[in-house]
């Protein structure tokens, strides 16, 4: 038979949900939300840096260092250099750093949650496991990949402060 035929169709949407009604049935329904917990606990750092932390401190930045520039007598070019103002991508990118690397734990614990070792431990005792074989043991652990976290979750800030600000900007006109 023709391997494209067996990926359209319904066969295409059934047979993903046979295999989960499977898995369901084999291991329970438990393991399918396995990490979940840290991964909200992660959600909820990055969207109120993101929503919250981030326009306040680009806003403090800007009043507090651009006030003063010549570049911000008003017009176009001052709300061009106010949306791509070294304030904002400075705040934007140390708040995006901040909280990369306070949600990394979160993503390391989820990531092991789902993992074969730690399969139906939940996240304290997963967390606890980790802090307690110490620094060289497995704290550091906790934030690997945490430098590209922050980084991402700073573009992240910068775009939605940006975004922001450009609709406040035509609101305004």
């Amino acid at each position: 038979k023709n391997r494209v035929a067996h990926s359209t169709g319904v066969g295409a949407v059934l047979n993903p949900m046979r295999e989960i009604v499977a898995y369901g049935r084999e291991r329970g329904v438990r393991p399918l939300y396995d990490g979940s917990l840290p991964l909200l606990l992660r959600e909820l750092c990055y969207i109120t840096a993101i929503t919250v932390v981030t326009p306040s401190v680009t806003k403090w930045l800007h009043e507090r260092f651009a006030a003063s520039s010549p570049q911000s007598s008003g017009g176009v070019g001052a709300k061009a250099n106010r949306l791509f103002s070294a304030e904002s991508v400075m705040g934007s990118m140390a708040v995006g750093g901040a909280a990369g690397m306070a949600s990394a734990p979160f993503q390391t614990v989820s990531a092991m949650m789902k993992s074969e070792t730690y399969s139906g431990k939940g996240f304290g005792p997963v967390f606890s496991e980790v802090w307690k074989g110490g620094f060289l043991q497995g704290v550091h652990r906790l934030w690997f990949g945490a430098a590209t976290r922050s980084a991402r979750t700073g573009g992240a800030c910068f775009l939605y402060t940006s975004y922001r600000t450009l609709i406040a900007d035509i609101a305004d006109a």
